[in-house]
């Protein structure tokens, strides 16, 4: 504890500073003395300042300013003002800004040392409170950590789901008896995530926690919110703070309180009444089983007195898978995205699929894109399994979202491997050797696909791959290059020129030529 004596006359300080130190020297760590309200609020800026005994009128700013100055400075420092004169307004004013003690000089030794001893008390008495102000936290913070892991190990099965074995628990650890009286409403929220799995899932999570104590418990309760693996919480909230139709209201509400601010989307599962805690394992498993196999409703509240889980026939999927072989092996890949996509949204929208509809389809899918690819270019096989199992199929059935995502891949890669394949190298090579004999030729898409046996889009696709030209930009490039050697080794007219490349208009052959070349044909053979 230190003390700090101000005061201009520096004989004074020094006296007083004596008997403090013969009085109370083993009860002070430091005692400092100041001469003027800057050097005081110097050594109050150095030094931690617990005990001040302060005149009041000095130069450069009296003791009623330093004290104020201290005070704003957010310091709770004890203050013993000493003075000459007797002034109503100075002692309302050191009332004001809490002293604890106002002396008149000269002031006697007895007086001095009971205005210091009144404040080295008043130090220790707020140092004891703070101590069990913050020893109180310490024990809040705990209690809650312990009222959660009851409820984690009740919904988890740790704790045997018995009357007599729950009182037990609650009395090893410490809790209140009447929690194994009362019954609860088990709310289950299930987060689906998407965008947040680029932030630290503990942080996450950890962020996800608070939002839910806030919202859902009042400041004097010890709120409990417990993760159950993956994306999914549970809160045990008392019967007797909320009605279920409360219950609903609050979590139709938090749709626009806090959802929207967070990057996920959210379900909520109310159960069908409120349960006694024998019975909180068995509602949070059926819970949890039930959220497990949505997948197609997101930021929902489930009813589970109401909602019931789906049983669509997977059956169904079998037409589609092989209208879907046949348009692997035609190679219509655009066709096969937008019908693919298509079908993945009607599902969502019907509301009829499960995880087991997810799984089935994943599962078909692959296979069917095994199948063809193996058929066709087993070589890339081993290139293709590498990219598509980056994801296990757990986290592709985790929602429509993810296994609309993995699909498109899936589509992608396939294309991208075929075109890798000896067949589709010979087919670009053929048709460019076509080209390059048929320049004054009408040539269209469908024409040159014809020759190899591709869709014109697909064939496209290739060149684009291989040359970096869609087909038609690659007749163009082909019948301008053949025009330049004409126009530099030839005499025939531009006209003639543009016949005998495939242009029958002679406006359009100018512009195509300046669009590859940066000049008139005229200009070029100059």
């Amino acid at each position: 504890m230190n003390l700090l004596i101000v005061d201009d006359e520096y004989y004074s300080a020094k006296s007083t500073m004596a008997k403090i130190q013969r009085d109370f020297g083993d009860q002070l760590d430091e005692i400092h003395c100041a001469y003027s309200m800057e050097s005081a609020l110097q050594c109050v800026d150095e030094h931690p300042i617990d005990i001040l005994i302060c005149d009041i009128e000095m130069p450069g700013g009296s003791g009623l300013d330093l004290l104020t100055a201290i005070r704003t400075r957010g310091l709770s420092t004890i203050c013993i003002f000493l003075t000459a004169y007797a002034r109503f307004d100075y002692v309302s004013s050191a009332l004001r800004l809490s002293s604890i003690d106002y002396l008149l000089k000269p002031v006697a030794d007895d007086a001095l040392r009971t205005s210091v001893q009144k404040a080295i008390d008043e130090y220790h008495n707020r140092n004891s409170l703070a101590k069990k102000n913050e020893d109180a936290e310490h024990w809040k913070v705990n209690k809650a950590r312990i009222v959660e892991l009851f409820w984690a190990d009740l919904a988890r099965g740790l704790i045997r789901a018995d009357s007599g074995q729950i009182l037990e628990e609650l009395k090893l650890r410490g809790l209140n008896t009447r929690i194994a009286e009362q019954k609860l409403y088990p709310l289950v929220m299930q987060c689906l995530f998407r965008h947040s799995k680029i932030i630290q899932p503990n942080l996450y999570d950890f962020i996800l926690r608070n939002i839910l104590q806030e919202y859902f418990f009042l400041p004097a309760e010890l709120p409990s919110v417990i993760q159950m693996g993956d994306g999914y919480y549970f809160l045990p909230l008392p019967e007797e703070r909320w009605t279920k139709s409360e219950l609903v209201e609050k979590c139709r509400s938090a749709y626009h309180d806090f959802i929207p601010q967070l990057p996920d989307r959210f379900n909520f599962f109310i159960p069908r009444e409120a349960i006694s805690l024998p019975e909180v394992e068995r509602t949070i498993k059926d819970t949890l089983d039930f959220a497990r196999q949505n997948v197609s409703l997101e930021n929902h509240i489930f009813d589970m007195s109401r909602d019931v889980a789906s049983n669509k026939d997977t059956s169904e999927m079998t037409p589609y898978f092989q209208h879907w072989i046949s348009l692997l092996q035609q190679k219509k890949e655009e066709e096969l995205t937008s019908d693919v996509s298509l079908y993945l949204n009607h599902l969502q929208i019907s509301g009829e699929a499960s995880r087991l509809t997810l799984r089935t389809f994943y599962q078909g899918f692959l296979t069917i894109a095994l199948q063809q690819l193996s058929t066709i270019f087993p070589a890339s096989l081993s290139m293709f399994r590498t990219q598509i199992y980056s994801y296990t199929e757990t986290q592709v059935i985790e929602s429509f979202y993810t296994l609309r995502e993995w699909t498109m891949d899936v589509i992608h890669t396939y294309f991208e491997c075929l075109a890798d394949s000896p067949d589709e190298i010979r087919s670009v090579r053929t048709v460019k050797e076509y080209i390059h004999g048929h320049l004054s030729e009408d040539l269209s898409r469908e024409q040159l696909a014809g020759l190899v046996h591709l869709t014109p889009d697909y064939l496209s696709h290739l060149f684009k791959k291989k040359t970096g030209l869609s087909l038609m930009n690659y007749i163009i490039h082909e019948r301008i290059e053949a025009a330049k050697l004409m126009l530099l080794k030839t005499d025939h007219s531009i006209s003639e020129i543009a016949k005998d490349c495939g242009f029958q208009n002679i406006s359009y052959f100018s512009k195509q030529f300046r669009t590859f070349t940066g000049m008139t044909p005229r200009e070029y053979r100059k």
